[in-house]
Order: structure tokens, then sequence, then C-alpha cells
């Protein structure tokens, strides 16, 4: 048994791509709705591992631990562990309330941007957050990104117009 993986654990496996799927930012649409403003990508190891570890610094109770990599036809995939947590999926008004309530704001259909520190969370759909038995709103599979460059601009930007 690999000792990184406990029975408290979930194990998964990056879908899609190798690493899943990235935030991108398409800087020519801004004069298109907000909701053509950003687009995903094939993810690369290293913002899959960035993802990663801030995923863990915004919700600690997520406790994820990379386990290792498996190779399927040719395609390297990143396996995690996380904490089971005991609930049900949140509903979007119970998902809605706590992003306000973290300081997020909407962007569009599955996307938050809290700008104070630049951080945007996309695929926050009721299957990636959890609502714990004990009450706590948990977004334990959602993509974290730490905005930086023109991609921060575009959030801001974003972000005032659905004021």
């Amino acid at each position: 048994m690999n000792p990184l993986i406990e029975s408290d654990r979930i194990v998964k496996v990056t879908i899609g791509p190798e690493f899943g799927f990235y935030a991108a930012c398409l800087p020519k649409s801004r004069y298109r709705d907000v909701c053509h403003w950003f687009t995903t990508v094939e993810g690369t190891p290293l913002p899959y591992l960035r993802r990663l570890l801030l995923l863990n610094e915004l919700f600690p109770r997520c406790h994820t631990r990379l386990a290792g990599f498996i190779v399927t036809k040719d395609r390297l995939h990143a396996v995690t562990a996380q904490l089971i947590a005991q609930g049900r999926p949140a509903s979007l008004a119970e998902i809605s309330t706590w992003m306000l309530a973290n300081g997020f704001r909407f962007i569009s259909a599955w996307t938050w941007f809290r700008p104070a520190d630049g951080v945007a969370l996309f695929d926050v759909l009721e299957k990636n957050v959890m609502h714990c038995d004990d009450g706590e709103i948990v977004p334990f599979d959602v993509i974290p990104i730490r905005c930086e460059g023109v991609f921060l601009e575009m959030m801001h930007a974003a972000a005032e117009r659905m004021l």
C-alpha cells in the first residue's frame, strides 16, 4: 500500500489530457460578453502542480497530496489523494453565499474572482463543492489560479463589468 494514501482519502487520476484542463484568457474577446473572455486549455505539469499547491493553501481541509504518476497509452497522468469529506454537493445558492462572504465576485457560470488577492476559481460547479455535514462549504475540485499579467487585468475588468 502506498504510505501517502490512507483509508480516509479518495484517490483521483487526472482525466482528459494528462494534467486536466487549465483556464486561459482571450484578450481579443473583450468586446464580447464576459462569458466569452475565458476558455480552457490542456494542462501541463507546472500549472497543475501550482494549482494543487494553491488549492491546499486556499482550502486546507482538502489536504490534497500528490501520490504519484501513472502512464496510460503513452500519456502521463497525476494521481492525487484527497481527504474524504462527509456531506452532500453544495447548492448554487450555498456556493454563491459562501463565495460572496469570502470576497469573491461572480464572473460567469462556474467562474469567481477575488480582487483582493487576484485569485480566480474556475469549474465551480455543485459537483465540485461540498456542503459538509458540519456545515462548512469546501470547494474541493475547483481550478484555482493566482492571476498575473494580462489574465489579472482581464479578471479585474470582468469583475467591474459584472457589478
